[in-house]
């Protein structure tokens, strides 16, 4: 929005006051001009010099705006060249792929590091489609991402995508809606998350090992949280209490398998234990339930 200035109670806008003071300009100096000449070959300032040196002022108010104009698209293009070379340069930059694809899913742009991490050139990225470095996405499935892209503005999704060399790896797409003068695309962001995949793998298999560890035990095991729930125990304890899996207990508390005498004297060791943090051993009977 252009700054807008006050002159005698009048708004006006700074590029009509620009036109004002070019016309200002012209008229006063092509008086001056016109003057001094006709002082020079007349001896006085006469009419006829006035009405020409209006002319030629007339004549000369667009010639200047248009020098004007040029040299301020000159400023303008540049200023824009530098931003959008600016724009290109952080794009390149980020250690996250970015992408521009067409609605029919085509590749129209991509920076260094999608390029990086997916082993191809930019020339011969751009003109692929996803379906071509994604194994788990067809071609046939395109039209339902970009209806859904074109319906909530954005889509993320978790899928896998393939190098060149043929190695596949995580990665987490999120493509936004843009339009652009009638022109459609995605502006999609990639991040690899083989890593975090991976972390959760191992977690996943060591919570299998623990729990196989803790079903062997001959004995009863469980975890409370401090309202007494029980958030994991063992199948030998399900068994004790008489239920037909371990998943059933879970949720449950001590008034949920015993008398409220017991459920009372459980809670309170176990508060014990979890405000001083000090190992306490108890003698607890259990009864099985029968469910």
């Amino acid at each position: 929005m252009f700054k807008t200035i006050f002159i005698n109670r009048f708004q006006i806008n700074t590029t009509s006051y620009t036109w004002f003071i070019i016309v200002v300009v012209t008229l006063t100096l092509c008086g001056l001009v016109v003057s001094i000449m006709s002082l020079i070959f007349n001896g006085a300032v006469t009419v006829d010099y006035l009405i020409t040196g209006l002319v030629i002022s007339i004549l000369l108010i667009p010639v200047i705006g248009n020098i004007k104009l040029f040299f301020h698209n000159k400023l303008s293009d540049a200023s824009l060249k530098n931003e959008l070379t600016l724009t290109q340069t952080i794009l390149d930059k980020s250690k996250t792929a970015f992408f521009r694809i067409s609605r029919t899913g085509e590749v129209l742009y991509v920076n260094d590091y999608a390029c990086h991490s997916l082993g191809y050139s930019k020339d011969e990225l751009i003109g692929m489609y996803p379906w071509q470095f994604d194994p788990d996405f067809k071609a046939s499935d395109w039209p339902a991402v970009w209806d859904t892209i074109i319906q909530d503005g954005i889509i993320n999704i978790e899928t896998r995508h393939r190098r060149k060399d043929g190695s596949i790896f995580d990665v987490d797409v999120t493509g936004h809606y843009i339009s652009v003068n009638d022109e459609e695309f995605s502006f999609t962001l990639v991040q690899d998350i083989s890593e975090r995949k991976q972390a959760e793998t191992l977690l996943r298999q060591k919570e299998g090992y623990q729990r196989a560890l803790l079903d062997n035990f001959s004995f009863n095991v469980w975890f409370k949280d401090t309202e007494s729930r029980f958030l994991a125990v063992n199948q030998t304890l399900a068994d004790t209490l008489g239920y037909p899996d371990k998943d059933s207990l879970i949720g449950k508390n001590d008034f949920d398998i015993a008398t409220p005498e017991l459920a009372e004297h459980y809670r309170k060791d176990d508060l014990e234990v979890m405000t001083s943090r000090n190992q306490k051993t108890v003698q607890e009977s259990f009864k099985g339930t029968s469910r």
